[in-house]
């Protein structure tokens, strides 16, 4: 299921993503931009049901923007103590599934 999947992609990369967005300066610019579109590719492939999936659609792109700016807003709340990780991941249940109502 892509929800399940996705929410699994964010697991993963969670404490790389607090670190680099938080402390990034614009000398790890293209690292930031290299995990994006990592990130943008994977969740495309997640929400098409192929690994094959290469290419994100527009609404693919918006729909894991967004994805990605509920997870650093949450992962920032629960690295600094006021989320705790279960609270995380509701919160990303809770958006991916808005996000990819039918």
């Amino acid at each position: 299921a892509p929800v399940a999947q996705i929410v699994s992609i964010g697991t993963q990369l969670t404490e790389a993503l607090v670190r680099s967005f938080m402390f990034a300066d614009a000398s790890v610019l293209e690292e930031i931009e290299r995990v994006g579109n990592s990130l943008t590719r994977m969740i495309a492939r997640a929400i098409a049901g192929s690994p094959d999936h290469n290419q994100a659609t527009a609404e693919e792109a918006a729909i894991t923007r967004v994805i990605a700016d509920v997870r650093l807003s949450t992962l920032v709340s629960w690295a600094n103590g006021r989320s705790a990780a279960d609270e995380v991941e509701k919160s990303m249940d809770v958006a991916v599934s808005l996000l990819l109502r039918d």
